[in-house]
């Protein structure tokens, strides 16, 4: 309480949020300083008011609104004004392959991934800052899944050219042709994973499509 920190009374709910603020006035000097109220019931802020009125010390109190009838805090409504957890990013993609010395060579030699390890059941690898795992699994696919999921890694302009070269020249299966805007390569691995090598960031497509696709859609950026 020496003007530099903020005094605290701590109430009995078990739950730590701050449910209040006291700021109280010195009316000899004109200073004053603010109290924390965390966990404070309704009869606690009370009794608090009390104690600086009884000591003759001028106060403000301010109470979260988000309280029950009974004076309680409200804890879902005050869960609702707290950030909602989310997802930070992708932590990593893991594919099951059915031979880890066959998908180790072409995902380091001919996409120039770099390696963190490798065993005999599988690798850590990294394309940029994500991580990629190879998992030797007995019932890894020998067909490509039907629908359109796959996996796009970001190449820069400057390099797309020679990494479809290099894909080209190993006569590595192409599974669909490229009809956005942008440069895309649409390949298929030793396991018939479905793939992408694409030569544009997000911010360049979204600023495409603002200019391109029409006022139906809904844009959130």
């Amino acid at each position: 309480h020496n003007g530099r920190r903020i005094g605290v009374w701590r109430g009995s709910d078990p739950i730590v949020l701050a449910t209040g603020i006291v700021c109280t006035i010195d009316q000899l000097t004109a200073g004053g300083q603010y109290e924390a109220l965390i966990g404070c019931t309704a009869p606690e802020t009370a009794a608090i008011e009390a104690f600086y009125d009884n000591a003759g010390i001028a106060s403000v109190t301010i109470v979260r609104p988000d309280r029950a009838h009974d004076g309680q805090l409200d804890h879902a409504k005050a869960d609702a004004a707290l950030p909602r957890p989310s997802i930070a990013g992708i932590s990593h993609i893991t594919l099951s392959v059915s031979s880890i010395d066959r998908s180790f060579e072409f995902y380091t030699q001919m996409l120039g991934l770099s390696p963190l390890q490798r065993n005999r059941s599988g690798a850590y690898l990294m394309a940029g800052s994500t991580w990629i795992a190879l998992h030797v699994d007995a019932n890894a696919s020998t067909t490509p899944h039907r629908s359109y999921t796959h996996l796009a890694f970001y190449v820069r302009p400057a390099e797309y050219r020679a990494i479809r070269d290099r894909l080209e020249g190993a006569d590595v299966t192409q599974w669909q042709r490229n009809t956005t805007e942008g440069d895309s390569f649409y390949f298929l691995d030793p396991d018939s994973h479905k793939l992408e090598i694409h030569a544009s960031t997000v911010g360049e497509r979204v600023a495409y499509a603002k200019r391109h696709w029409g006022p139906e859609i809904t844009w959130f950026v």
